[in-house]
């Protein structure tokens, strides 16, 4: 396509230049804060900034809390399914803890929407992070790889070899 210039913005990712380091970028700043206004105006609350998206000693699996209501599930599902699109985007920072939430989609209790809520805040106080797309070769120069013998802990384990590659190879 000729005259549209360079690419900044497409299906929620935020694409740049980075001349400093002479590769793109990829970040999902505009996503997170349009997102993050959404559900600020649909719970009427306003998103807390935390550390971390989820408590290291937190257990979302011993949540004893009430069920949500139909009304809210949606709302829930709804932010679980907007948190994969983050990850998607590049946030693996948040891809365990969404992972962890999205087990709790079907019935999903108050502190589950607490906890997404805390993700949220985590991601909009630190939306600036970004992937560097560097097409640099990586250098593997003073790593000494060895070959390890993992038969003491997995005796019975064959390779499976498929025919196909057999003959090819």
């Amino acid at each position: 396509m000729k005259g549209v210039g360079t690419p900044e913005y497409y299906s929620g990712a935020d694409i740049e230049w980075d001349k400093r380091r002479q590769c793109w970028t990829l970040g999902a700043k505009t996503y997170i804060k349009s997102v993050c206004d959404r559900i600020e105006k649909l719970l009427e609350t306003s998103l807390k900034n935390t550390s971390s998206p989820l408590d290291a000693s937190d257990h979302p699996e011993m949540d004893d809390t009430d069920l949500l209501v139909p009304s809210e599930i949606a709302i829930y599902q709804m932010m679980i399914g907007c948190l994969q699109w983050a990850v998607t985007l590049g946030r693996y920072d948040i891809q365990d803890t969404t992972n962890t939430l999205a087990r709790f989609g079907q019935k999903p209790r108050d502190g589950h929407l607490k906890r997404a809520l805390r993700v949220f805040g985590y991601l909009k106080f630190h939306a600036r992070r970004k992937l560097y797309l560097d097409p640099s070769p990586i250098s593997y120069e003073g790593i000494d790889f060895k070959d390890e013998d993992w038969t003491e802990c997995y005796p019975d384990a064959e390779e499976y070899i498929d025919e196909i590659c057999r003959t090819e190879g």
